[in-house]
């Protein structure tokens, strides 16, 4: 398969769902040219996965992996996280501007009210994925446990907002 349909692949999957983590199998490759060498790098440091069974997959996945270093996975892993989180963020807003809507055109008060709130503790996670992308190494574990927390605590607020709409 060529280059450029495998790289054409991949870059519709991101497209499609940025956050997903691939994983490309690459037990049946017999040979891959320095272009193939170069495109697989570029997938790896934007944390694509690669496992595979055989003499030339191992070589290549082990070529591959000796060359991206310690800190380009640790930052393909941390581009994986914030493409998570900021899809996250980007349906929370979604959300809240229905919410808003609905409870607009339903007049309710303490709805708005509510959803004031939310975007206000949107504002703060932003903050917070802000700080996750710049967190050093020693403190990307707690920013990411922080971040994760926000989150499913603004999900438990949306959908206990969604049910207050929708009951009235």
């Amino acid at each position: 398969m060529g280059i450029g349909v495998i790289e054409g692949h991949w870059l519709s999957i991101l497209d499609q769902a940025p956050s997903v983590v691939v994983t490309v199998g690459l037990s049946n490759v017999g040979f891959v040219d320095p272009d193939g060498e170069r495109l697989l790098r570029r997938m790896a440091e934007c944390g694509v996965e690669f496992d595979g069974t055989g003499c030339t997959s191992r070589y290549v996945i082990e070529k591959i992996s000796a060359s991206m270093g310690e800190r380009a996975r640790e930052g393909a892993l941390l581009m994986r996280c914030t493409t998570k989180v900021e899809s996250q963020v980007h349906t929370f807003e979604a959300q809240l501007s229905t919410l808003k809507a609905k409870a607009e055109s339903a007049r309710a008060n303490a709805e708005l009210k509510a959803i004031s709130d939310l975007v206000t503790a949107k504002r703060t996670l932003d903050q917070k994925v802000a700080e996750l992308k710049q967190a050093g190494e020693a403190a990307f574990q707690q920013a990411k446990a922080d971040v994760e927390a926000r989150i499913a605590e603004f999900d438990k607020s949306v959908k206990a907002m969604e049910s207050k709409i929708k009951a009235a």
